[in-house]
Order: C-alpha cells, then structure tokens, then sequence
C-alpha cells in the first residue's frame, strides 16, 4: 500500500459517529477527514461521494408482510418499526419521515438502534420491522427475511468530507487514494 508506506507514521485516526458529529469534528478541526451520509449542508466542506446502496425491510418470516416479494411504503402503516437515529444521518431520517408521510402516516418507530446488527436482533425478537442496508441480507438472523421496499424509499448516500481549504499532504494523499483505488473496488 503506497499510502501507508509513504505516511506509517501520521496514518489517519478513525473515530465513529454520525454525519453530524463528523461535521462538526471537521468543522472545529478535531478531524481531518470524515466518512458522511449526504446530502450535507456545510459549506466549508469539500465531498467526494462513494457509494449508494439501497435499504431493505427486515421482518420475522411469520409475520403477515413476509409473505408479499416487495413491500410498499403504505403497507408500512400501523407496523412497529425498528429505525436508526436521527443523529446518524438527519437528512435521510427527515426523508424518511416525509416519505411515509406521502404514503399517508407517520411512522410508528418504537425503537431506534444506530447498528445494523441491533436492528435486526430487534426485528429478530419481534419488536417490529427493521430497516437495514441491503447488504446486509448477507447476514444470518434467525428467523428473519429480507424485502425490498418499492416506491420512493431514501436511499443512503456515503461520501468522503475534508475542509476545502485543508493544507495537509496526508490528507490530499488520502482522498487520492480512496479515489483511485477504493472508490473502484467499491463499484465493482
């Protein structure tokens, strides 16, 4: 790894968080670059986006839904509903929000859990339906099946943000790399 050799010693340090912590963390300098959920609304911010990747319905297999190949957002009405945080992305979640309100209700979220996994030991237990990315149907969750979810469902839209005015050669070196070499791999 080019990147790693040339900088082993000033090698990124990763924190977790949501897209408003990571912003703010750019912003005040705290980090130099973060991985964010867009859209985002921070002028002083250079994005690169990376990747876009649809989410699906988690629900036990005995529920009634289960047995649909697709699930509308209407059908979505008056179920329990297992979301993540609105600090993670509060863009997405407000698109959320307004598409179950096209749909014609307000969303019964009677539990929010930031990781995926959570959500859906969550639908698991049979706390309510989950919504994870699709990838994640690769996972095993006992009982549980996996829908597609129709209609005009948010999607979440990862990108890569640095402070546009940023003089770090690390920095520029690493958002070189993530799109030369990661950025392909991840559209494969």
């Amino acid at each position: 790894m080019p990147f790693q050799r040339a900088y082993w010693l000033r090698l990124p340090f990763l924190t977790s968080g949501g897209t408003e912590a990571h912003v703010e963390q750019l912003r005040t300098h705290q980090i130099d670059v973060g991985f964010v959920y867009l859209p985002i609304r921070e002028p002083s911010l250079a994005i690169y986006p990376l990747y876009e990747e649809t989410y699906i319905a988690a629900l036990l297999a005995s529920h009634p839904l289960a047995r649909q190949k697709q699930l509308s957002i209407a059908s979505l009405a008056n179920q329990p509903l297992v979301g993540y945080p609105r600090s993670l992305a509060p863009v997405l979640y407000a698109d959320f929000i307004k598409c179950c309100e096209r749909a014609g209700f307000v969303p019964n979220i009677v539990q929010e859990a930031a990781l995926a996994q959570t959500r859906l030991g969550l639908a698991a237990a049979g706390v309510g339906i989950a919504f994870v990315l699709a990838d994640l149907q690769n996972l095993s969750a006992k009982g549980v099946v996996y829908r597609p979810l129709e209609d005009d469902f948010p999607k979440l839209k990862l990108a890569v943000a640095w402070r546009q005015n940023e003089s770090s050669p690390v920095v520029h070196e690493f958002i070189k790399v993530i799109r030369t070499i990661v950025l392909p791999q991840l559209s494969a």
